[in-house]
């Protein structure tokens, strides 16, 4: 079930849609081969400036004077790679000790790490101005669609493994509780070992 939401707040379908905890691009460093960690979209823009919105979102609520935040950092081995990712993502640290193995994101900078002898660098800042929440868990409905597909999986694993593994290509493993939305900039180096020498 969808409600409308008829003011300007690009990005709100994404909230709706899932993510896989094992490919957080969400903030790609080459958005064509990563793909981002973004599952299938399942909403549509109606007309030029209303968007399809669960019913499940809670409060949409604008930030006035807005908040930036800026970062900047050295990544010298996988795991300052992977809390990088970690945060950038808003996923829990102890989170990432099992995601991020598909990242393409993750799989290049860690590659560029351990072959390349660089270290790499990202500076980034982004600005909020737009917060949005689901209702609380205990209320959550899912979409008609993936409940749909939830009913009609083997009660195990073993029994329907490539059934399993199609809803998790279609839905993910996670949705956003929360979001916040307005825009960012992002930088990623790499530069020679000894640079730093």
């Amino acid at each position: 079930r969808f409600s409308t939401f008829s003011s300007h707040s690009s990005g709100l379908e994404r909230q709706a849609r899932g993510v896989d905890i094992t490919k957080l691009d969400l903030i790609p460093i080459d958005p064509v081969q990563s793909g981002g960690g973004f599952m299938s979209q399942s909403l549509k823009r109606i007309h030029q400036v209303t968007y399809a919105v669960p019913d499940n979102v809670w409060s949409i609520n604008t930030i006035p004077s807005g908040s930036v935040t800026a970062s900047a950092h050295v990544l010298k081995t996988s795991n300052e790679v992977r809390k990088s990712f970690s945060v950038n993502a808003g996923v829990d640290v102890t989170t990432a000790k099992f995601g991020f193995s598909s990242s393409f994101s993750y799989s290049k900078t860690q590659t560029t790490l351990l072959k390349n002898e660089r270290k790499v660098s990202t500076v980034s800042a982004a600005f909020v101005s737009r917060r949005v929440d689901l209702v609380p868990q205990n209320e959550l409905v899912l979409e008609q669609r993936a409940q749909a597909a939830i009913n009609a999986l083997p009660a195990r694993f073993a029994d329907g493994r490539a059934a399993y593994e199609n809803f998790l290509r279609q839905y993910g493993t996670h949705y956003i509780q929360e979001a916040k939305f307005g825009g960012i900039m992002s930088i990623y180096m790499e530069t020679e070992s000894q640079y730093f020498e």
